[in-house]
């Protein structure tokens, strides 16, 4: 009706239209604007005046939440403020006077809180799991949708009676214009139906977007709910099959989808509808030449239903194209340490270029053409009848039906503007219901992913007074009478796999048992199974047959310390009540007190990103701390002495593990290769090939031969016989950037959140009415405000998944916050508006101007200054160092002073010291000493502030970072495995064709020298075996010899160890250092380690001690000397663990 203006460009002069007519229209569309004004103005205040007025009085004050008390206010509004959204009126107002915050914003009801709707939800696909994703959603939310489909009906019959009634509106001015006088009561009367018509449909397409916006948020919480809970019981298989991108694009670009489509799923009904009344109302007014402009409509539907068809495999092809990008760039950012350090950015860069660049943007373009074709169809077919149907009713039905007057023009035209709507809506629907069809089809592959199997292990009946195992739903787990009921933990003939239950096992004949309160070894060389023997207790593994049953509460610690990004005291009582006494106690057992009373915020302190601004060994001992505060029975810890210096290892093992430790009467199960434990431990099981070899009494074991009297001769023989920890870095294990600029999965949140603006949905311009203008003005103030902190919280919500998905164990909560502002941000763009186009008008600007937004947070992000680009410096670089550079490898430290950031004290100190072509240097000192400092400065990871590097006489500030980087290797602490195969991750650069490649005999050597020749052999597919981030194709202790495998592929004159055997087991270790010191006779080596035997036949010792060079020389002659700090490093040790 709001274009019928547009039609007077097609009318015959010569019909003689009355201006009275267009007087009459354009007066009718002011008069209702007004009334409409007037009407909201009253029923306004027909509620609740004093409660109004004390909102107010609190929106002046700003400082107090303005609905603090309200749990939600529509829920208590009167049904005229229902109708007319008034009740958001307080909202709006405040808009004008401050900026929004999540305070000034109303709660939502209770049928669409979080919490509620995703618990229903969740017990539903629960109860039938084999029910598609559909019907679950159905059954939930079906009902309450389908009155918004009786309103949509109800709406699309009244908007049919306006053409009619205008029709005779028009037919009685013509008449009295005449002189037929007939009685104005009948004007009267079309008027003021026409009127009333209007205010009733714009009441009731307004609660029917209103409802359809309240389903798809409904929807949407339990989609995003179920897929969070989801990652919480994924196997090993299921993480490897969807990485963290997926997962995360499923989370927000899928569910973003649905909720979309779910507003506009009754047009799919709705538009048909409308063309078959429109054409029979079209036939009754020109009889059998509406028929012929019909038929193009009739056309139409088939090439509409081909393109629909051909966007959907657009569509799902799109967003596989999107999973592969947001894999490899999630990949890359969290990997961008190990990237940046080994100078493979043109390789990695290379692969999401490739991705996005040949196959993610040739499916967004196949896609956006069939939707222009569509598009263009569906606008030239109106057009196309209205002119088909005139002239054949002008030259063919004027003689029979009469000319083509006023009345049946007008009426006619209305008709045609009323069919052209749902033509250019419906191919938007078919658009949101493909993507619709394709994310319900994603969605419902992974809720119906292989899970955890909770049968693998049952829980013992015990005491009311110890809590069952874990926190879990014991679904499928019987209660178990132990025959002995001083066992803990019992396997009973159990054969364990991380494939399907047909796969060769990883474990084989597992039979032990654990008794209460005792300290339990597990050890065994690299790859023997050690993590997966664990891994099995938990649940965590296809269990092929036997028996486990535990009893108590478990908790676990792994390998790879996984933090929250939150404060280090949550993260040690991870939602667990706070009692201060129990955390002090737990702070001093994990030799916590001290580092964290050197931090600036204390224990309050923010730790980053996986625990980025702490070093390893303190990120390892917040993991332990918090499996303390959880109070279980039964304590799994892998490998938790690797990280640790070596003081702290012997304080921990005193004070937590040992007999007068805090787990003194708990039940403690250890893997561990650290030597001089062994004989404090109870019992011991060592593994071979995932098979237990020996079992029993550590002081039994000790006198037969066999893998454990080798393993502890092995370390006697040693010049020092008991090993020592280090902590992985001083300040931080990332680069500088990371640190000061924020969260790499917000990072990745933005990568692509942020860049699926939907360009279908630009506004188009139209001719907006008063109000629609008026309500744009309030929507262009509040939404964007409210979107912000919807888009904040989201990316939090978002985030969360990522850290858990790449997390190893968590326990998280349901975020409510984020569907409480997208309710009020749905609510808050309702117009209340004449006409549908005004209404969908004032949609369309907002969604432009909440998109907008998005384009700020991506400017926020391309002004943060980078790193040098690769391309700096190379032509000084060429001038300086020529192709052998660096040829001798001689090191020169020159009062060198570094920092991670201004605001940061400096993390090297006038470090002064000379490091001689060829020698080997070890590097030593306690937690935050500066060690990795020292290795990162070398690869200029860290800027100098005083001072210069001096590799073979030239200045490192004078070199490129890429140049500098690529000729000089690093092995780090914390392995990095990349998708792809065995090949790419030893050498990417085979995969680009302007650069030299290395072939698969120096590939196959370099992996013999680091010991895991034999086990990728025995791998699937040899040198191109699949490799990704969440497999378990190799250990942690493979995956440090693979990234040792690459730093003898680079044959670099200097070469870095940075805690490089770590996870490796004694006897492996010893076969690596030899190789090492062989392979490594011609290269300066830097080692930080904190197991003494791997550094005492280094030619020089140099020990850090706040950031600076406290002691440097020859590590016998400082062991001789008692006083040396070397000394103290290695005694204190000793003594602790003799005390």
């Amino acid at each position: 009706m709001t274009r019928i203006s547009e039609t007077f460009l097609l009318i015959n002069t010569e019909h003689n239209f009355p201006d009275q007519i267009l007087h009459f229209y354009f007066l009718k569309i002011l008069f209702t604007q007004l009334l409409l004004g007037i009407l909201l103005f009253v029923l306004e205040n027909l509620h609740s005046k004093q409660k109004d007025l004390t909102l107010i009085e609190e929106f002046e004050e700003c400082g107090k939440n303005p609905v603090e008390g309200f749990q939600n206010v529509e829920d208590r509004s009167n049904i005229f403020s229902m109708f007319t959204f008034s009740w958001l009126n307080p909202v709006v107002d405040l808009s004008f006077k401050k900026d929004l915050t999540v305070l000034d914003l109303f709660q939502p009801p209770k049928n669409i809180q979080t919490v509620p709707v995703s618990v229903n939800f969740w017990k539903d696909r629960k109860n039938m799991p084999h029910a598609s994703l559909f019907m679950s959603l159905v059954r939930n939310f079906g009902l309450y949708y389908s009155l918004a489909g009786f309103l949509k009906l109800l709406q699309d019959l009244l908007l049919f009676c306006q053409p009619l009634l205008f029709k005779r509106l028009i037919s009685f001015i013509s008449n009295y214009n005449k002189g037929l006088h007939e009685s104005i009561k009948i004007g009267v009367y079309y008027a003021t139906s026409m009127l009333l018509l209007s205010l009733i449909q714009s009441v009731i397409l307004n609660q029917y977007f209103n409802i359809c916006m309240l389903t798809s948020i409904r929807v949407r919480s339990a989609l995003v709910s179920s897929i969070y809970k989801k990652s919480l019981s994924l196997n090993n298989k299921s993480l490897s099959q969807f990485g963290t991108g997926e997962i995360v694009n499923r989370m927000a670009v899928d569910t973003e989808r649905i909720s979309d489509a779910i507003q506009f799923c009754h047009i799919i009904w709705s538009g048909p509808l409308q063309i078959f009344i429109s054409v029979y109302l079209l036939f009754d007014l020109l009889g059998w030449s509406s028929l012929v402009g019909s038929a193009l409509l009739i056309v139409a539907i088939p090439i509409n239903a081909f393109y629909a068809k051909k966007m959907n495999i657009s569509q799902l092809n799109l967003m596989k194209q999107k999973d592969n990008r947001i894999n490899l760039t999630d990949e890359a950012l969290l990997n961008i340490r190990v990237i940046k350090l080994l100078a493979w950015e043109t390789p990695f860069l290379e692969r999401i270029r490739l991705v996005r660049n040949s196959k993610e943007l040739k499916s967004l373009y196949d896609l956006g053409l069939l939707l222009s074709i569509q598009q263009l169809i569906s606008i030239a077919i109106p057009i196309l009848v209205t002119l088909v149907t005139f002239a054949i009713y002008s030259k063919y039905e004027s003689h029979s039906r009469g000319p083509l007057n006023s009345s049946v023009m007008f009426a006619s035209i209305s008709l045609f503007t009323l069919l052209r709507f749902p033509l250019l809506v419906f191919p938007r629907a078919i658009y949101l219901v493909v993507g619709f069809t394709a994310g319900i089809s994603r969605i419902s592959k992974y809720l119906n992913s292989e899970e955890i199997s909770h049968d693998s292990i049952q829980n013992a009946e015990i005491s009311q007074n110890i809590n069952p195992i874990c926190e879990r739903p014991n679904e499928g787990l019987g209660g178990v009478e132990f025959a002995n009921n001083d066992i803990a933990l019992n396997v009973n003939d159990a054969s364990f796999s991380w494939g399907l239950p047909s796969s060769v096992p990883t474990l084989s004949n597992i039979d032990l048992s654990i008794r209460n309160n005792e300290l339990f070894a597990v050890i065994g060389g690299v790859g023997s199974g050690k993590t997966s023997f664990l891994m099995s207790l938990l649940g965590e593994t296809y269990k092929l047959k036997g028996y486990v049953t535990i009893k108590g509460k478990i908790s676990y610690t792994p390998q790879k310390p996984w933090l929250l990004n939150s404060s280090i005291l949550e993260n040690i009582t991870f939602g667990n009540k706070y009692d201060p006494e129990f955390l002090d106690e737990v702070l001093f057992s994990c030799g916590l007190k001290h580092d964290i009373k050197n931090l600036p915020n204390g224990i309050s302190t923010v730790v980053g990103e996986n625990g980025a601004k702490l070093s390893g060994g303190q990120r390892a001992r917040v993991s332990i701390a918090r499996a303390l505060y959880s109070r279980s029975q039964i304590y799994l810890f892998d490998d938790p002495f690797a990280a640790i210096d070596s003081h702290i290892t012997s304080h921990l093992f005193k004070h937590v593990f040992g007999r007068n430790g805090i787990l003194k009467n708990k039940t403690r199960i250890i893997t561990t290769s650290s030597i001089p434990f062994f004989k404090f431990f109870d019992s011991v099981a060592i593994l071979n090939n995932g098979v237990i070899v020996e079992q029993g009494l550590v002081k039994d074991l000790e006198k037969i031969p066999g893998f454990l009297s080798r393993l502890v001769n092995s370390g006697n023989n040693d010049t020092v016989s008991i090993s020592s920890a280090s902590a992985s870095a001083s300040s931080s294990p990332f680069l500088a950037a990371k640190r000061s600029n924020g969260s790499v999965s917000k990072v990745l949140n933005e990568s692509y959140d942020n860049i699926i603006i939907d360009k279908s949905n630009t506004p188009s311009i139209i001719d907006p009415s008063i109000s629609a203008l008026s309500l744009g003005k309030s929507i262009s103030i509040t939404h964007p405000e409210t979107q912000t902190h919807l888009d904040i919280n989201s990316n939090d919500l978002l985030v969360s998944d990522a850290e858990l998905v790449d997390s190893e164990a968590t326990k998280t909560g349901v975020v409510d916050l984020k569907f409480k502002l997208n309710y009020l941000m749905t609510c808050g763009i309702l117009p209340i508006s004449l006409f549908l186009i005004s209404s969908v008008i004032s949609q369309m600007y907002s969604k432009f101007e909440t998109d907008s937004v998005a384009l700020e947070r991506i400017d926020e992000y391309s002004h943060i200054k980078p790193e040098e680009l690769s391309d700096q410096k190379t032509k000084d670089s060429d001038e300086l160092i020529n192709v052998e550079w660096p040829e001798g490898g001689q090191v020169e430290f020159k009062d060198y002073s570094c920092t991670y950031s201004e605001d940061l004290p400096p993390a090297l100190k006038n470090i002064n010291f000379n490091i001689k072509s060829k020698n080997k240097v070890g590097i030593v000192g306690r937690t935050g000493a500066g060690k990795s400092s020292f290795s990162l400065s070398i690869f200029r990871a860290i800027e100098s502030l005083s001072g210069a590097i001096i590799i073979d006489g030239i200045d490192i500030n004078n070199v490129g970072l890429h140049d500098l980087r690529s000729r000089i290797s690093i092995v780090p602490q914390d392995p990095s495995l990349f998708s792809g195969s065995i090949r790419f991750n030893l050498y990417p650069f085979n995969d680009l064709n302007n650069v030299d490649g290395v072939s698969d005999e120096e590939l196959w050597t370099a992996l013999e020298l680091a010991q895991l020749k034999s086990h990728v052999i025995a791998m699937d597919g040899g040198l191109d075996a699949i490799l990704n981030s969440n497999s378990n194709s190799l250990s942690i202790g493979q995956q440090q010899q693979l990234c040792i495998a690459r730093a003898l592929i680079r044959k670099s004159k200097i070469v870095v160890m940075d805690e490089a055997t770590s996870s490796i087991d004694y006897e492996t270790d010893e076969k690596l250092q030899l190789i090492i010191k062989d392979a490594f006779s011609d290269k300066t080596v830097i080692t930080i380690a904190h197991k003494i035997n791997t550094i005492v036949d280094c030619d020089q010792i140099l020990v850090l001690e706040d950031g600076m060079l406290v002691e440097s020389g020859n590590p016998r002659d400082l062991l001789d000397d008692k006083d040396s700090r070397f000394f103290s490093l290695f005694d204190g040790q000793f003594n602790v663990l003799n005390d």
